[in-house]
């Protein structure tokens, strides 16, 4: 009897070769850690963007899965992808900072590799960045549910004060946002490069809400409202369950890194830092008024 092997190879999708791409103009970094359950359609995704000058560089942490193999055949098929293994596991904070180094387009991102964006998404934000006050563009996100098929539209009303010119208040508006608006998924805009490589010199990904208040304080930004940008979860996604189904010990480690967040932004925004406590001071884990605000009319 003959044995037929299915490779690989036979089992990823089929696209035309790239080659002798321009200087690119977006660099896109990808930090991987055993992601091959997810990464196809990630990269699917962003090779199918209408705006395709732009490199692609992914960072794989040193996975123990098919993550080289898979990715490898992506950037054996398209010129923009730029595979690098790290030697060994260097851990998340230095893997988005090799990404970011290495990007070499006016323009950055970071995508994770579990997550999904529309086609036209660094298009618009593209045509978006051609005011030069603004200096990333947010996509609202969808949170998905991979095993469950459900899903969650984050409002773009909730993060439109992150087009006004008052730097304090982008800041103070993000702060009092309470976090099951998923608000600290702004790290994923399209930004300037040059704008989030000095936000990431004062605060790493090892704290995504500070790094983002710190991008809020540098720049105003621009919400597109067309629901762009999918954050995939295994399962639930964070904030999902019910205030009385929050464990003790969870909201005992929550307020306990609220606290240590909230100390460490108000020593890097010491002229708001009165606002800061009293924000503090009001966010539980679960609690927040309509539109995720925690403290209601904080900033008019």
């Amino acid at each position: 009897m003959l044995r037929h092997t299915v490779t690989l190879d036979a089992l990823l999708p089929r696209f035309p070769v790239m080659t002798n791409m321009p200087h690119p103009l977006v660099s896109i970094g990808m930090p991987i850690y055993n992601g091959e359950e997810y990464v196809r359609d990630a990269l699917d995704s962003l090779l199918a963007q209408t705006h395709n000058n732009f490199e692609l560089i992914i960072s794989d942490n040193g996975s123990t899965d098919k993550t080289e193999q898979i990715c490898r055949w992506y950037a054996a098929r398209d010129s923009r992808i730029r595979y690098v293994r790290q030697a060994v596991n260097r851990g998340a904070v230095a893997n988005f900072q090799f990404v970011l180094d290495e990007a070499s387009g006016q323009f950055f991102m970071w995508a994770a590799y579990d997550d999904l964006w529309g086609p036209h998404f660094i298009s618009d934000a593209l045509t978006v960045m051609e005011d030069q006050t603004i200096g990333f563009v947010f996509p609202t996100t969808i949170l998905k549910s991979v095993h469950f098929g459900i899903y969650r539209k984050i409002r773009k009303s909730i993060f439109q004060f992150i087009e006004t010119d008052d730097a304090n208040k982008r800041v103070l508006c993000f702060a009092n946002i309470h976090q099951s608006s998923h608000k600290c998924n702004l790290v994923y805009s399209l930004f300037r490069t040059r704008i989030i490589r000095d936000a990431y010199q004062v605060q790493d990904i090892s704290s995504d809400l500070l790094l983002s208040m710190v991008a809020l304080k540098k720049s105003k930004g621009k919400v597109l409202g067309n629901h762009c940008f999918y954050k995939r979860y295994p399962y639930l996604w964070p904030g999902f369950k019910k205030k009385i189904l929050i464990k003790r010990t969870k909201r005992m480690r929550f307020e306990m890194e609220r606290d240590q967040l909230m100390e460490k932004a108000k020593f890097l925004f010491p002229e708001i830092k009165e606002s800061l406590e009293f924000i503090r001071a009001n966010h539980r884990a679960s609690r927040y008024h309509r539109g995720f605000q925690i403290v209601k009319n904080l900033c008019g």
